[in-house]
This record gives C-alpha cells, structure tokens and sequence, in this order.
C-alpha cells in the first residue's frame, strides 16, 4: 500500500473500494506546488468534468473529520465536486457499494497549464499505487489518463520506457 495513503487514512486497505468514475477526465495538466519540478516537468494530476469520459479510483467511505482535513490540506488548489452514486461503478470483484445518501467528493479543477509533463517521481509514486491495486486497475490508470498534448498516459510511459532502455541513454527505467 502506498505510503501517502496511509499517512493520513487509518487502515485505508480495508476502507478503499477500486471504482470507475464516469464523466470526468484525468489530465496531468495541474502545476506541481509541493513537487519538485525541472523544466517542462511539473505536472501532476487533475480531473475535468467531461460527459465522454470516466476515470479509476479508490472510493474511501467515511472518513473522519481528522482524515477529510488532511484530505483537504492535500488538495489544495483544487475545486471538490461532488459526484452522483449513479456515475460510480465498482470493479466487477468488488463489494463496494455507494451510499446514495452520502455525497462522494472529488478534487476537480486544478488551475491547468499547457505543454507540461509529468513530474517523474510523482508519475512513478502514480504508477506504483495503480500497479499496488491490480493489473487491471493499473491498465485503466494507464488507459483513461492523458497529458495536456491529448496523448495517452500508456503512449507517453512506453515511449519513456524505450527511450531510457537505448543503448547510451542516460537516464534510468524507472523501477
């Protein structure tokens, strides 16, 4: 389990419900406050309302008020929409149900810049907490993330991956 979850969620692994989430879209297109950055790579993640679109996530029902402050800290800079329980679907082998009387919220709307990429230790911290959650969750993060040039989050890794594995590349595949 990735330890930026479990900084601030008590027992999240058995809280945490893998889902998909239709009607947004997940861009690395928001500026890095609390990253690191150099040159063009200072994106991280951020979500767009978009009727054609969806994303994967972890639903985490009940939080505390200590834990939805922390929550909150993290996330800031970001809008929270709330998302309707009928936009929410949980994968096939979960038991996850929605609370219809809850209001499921999400961090949306990020101020976006155009032409940055991802932040490389936090797209492999974002890699490594898909890949914590399942092949097939990995795939979708892969699958339904996009950068701001509209290129597919699987394309860019590829490439990146082919790229650091030339010979006389100097930069490292990430691990």
């Amino acid at each position: 389990m990735p330890l930026e979850l479990r900084e601030w969620l008590d027992g999240v692994e058995n809280r945490a419900s893998r889902v998909k989430v239709s009607g947004f879209e997940r861009v690395f297109d928001a500026e890095a406050e609390q990253r690191e950055t150099s040159g063009t790579r200072r994106a991280v993640l951020n979500l767009h309302e978009r009727e054609e679109s969806w994303f994967n996530g972890l639903l985490i029902p009940r939080l505390d008020p200590k834990e939805y402050e922390a929550y909150v800290t993290r996330e800031t800079g970001y809008e929270f929409g709330e998302v309707d329980a009928d936009r929410i679907t949980p994968y096939v082998d979960e038991a996850a149900t929605v609370d219809v009387d809850s209001d499921p919220i999400v961090a949306v709307n990020a101020p976006a810049s155009n032409g940055i990429r991802p932040v490389p230790s936090y797209l492999k911290n974002c890699l490594k907490g898909a890949s914590y959650w399942g092949s097939n969750f990995y795939d979708d993060f892969l699958d339904s993330t996009r950068l701001t040039s509209g290129r597919s989050l699987r394309s860019y890794v590829e490439s990146t991956r082919k790229g650091r594995s030339r010979p006389g590349s100097k930069t490292k595949r990430p691990s």
